[in-house]
């Protein structure tokens, strides 16, 4: 999921730390959880004031009936007394997701949130991801339909908002995918939808597997 947490100071986050919860029960998910995960603290995992992304694994011994779903947040800090505000958004269940690895010049200040797309030649989405910034650059792909037969997928997203202005009129954008044992990677093609661009960028299996140039 996506979480933004909406803090006075950061005081008032020191220590706290935020679990999800699951119960048969709207009550249960709070009082008497059938299991627990932790998120993470604040100020390291989660940090205030934007969006974070974060995902855990569902906990074992959960049946059909812990369809309810809460969150409790640990005591903070002696003396913190502002409300916290949560906002969620884009929250998914799911088994299969790819996760590309972003490297060179990636804005720091634009970058979050900005989203990807993984779509067919004819404009269909099969995946959708968002750039989180927690840790290190990074886009987690899940699949919005399910992809059963081969199919070329383009890679789409905004660079104006991924890319950082640099002075020296030079910007790196480097892509590392691992599908682990379902797939073999195969061609790769970036779309930028905020520059006409009439054809795909061909990254993987062109002149060199090991360094594609790309013009920005």
């Amino acid at each position: 999921m996506w979480l933004r947490p909406t803090i006075a100071t950061a005081t008032d986050a020191v220590a706290a730390e935020l679990f999800v919860t699951w119960s048969t029960s709207t009550t249960g998910a709070y009082a008497s959880s059938t299991a627990t995960s932790s998120v993470g603290t604040f100020g390291t995992v989660i940090v205030e004031n934007q969006w974070n992304f974060v995902s855990m694994d569902i906990p074992a011994g959960l049946s059909a009936t812990n369809t309810v779903v809460g969150f409790a947040v640990k005591t903070p800090a002696t003396g913190a007394s502002a409300e916290m505000v949560f906002l969620l958004d884009d929250i998914r269940a799911y088994n299969d997701s790819i996760v590309v690895d972003l490297g060179g010049n990636i804005s720091t200040s634009t970058a979050t949130a900005t989203p990807v797309y993984l779509k067919t030649t004819g404009g269909t989405e099969k995946a959708i991801g968002y750039v989180s910034m927690t840790a290190a650059p990074k886009v987690t792909l899940i699949p919005t339909v399910l992809v059963e037969t081969p199919v070329t997928l383009e890679l789409i997203s905004n660079t104006s908002n991924i890319l950082q202005t640099d002075t020296t009129a030079v910007e790196t954008l480097s892509l590392s995918i691992d599908l682990g044992t379902y797939l073999a990677a195969g061609d790769i093609r970036w779309y930028d939808q905020a520059v006409a661009v009439t054809t795909p960028i061909t990254w993987l299996n062109g002149a060199s597997p090991i360094s594609i140039s790309l013009g920005y």
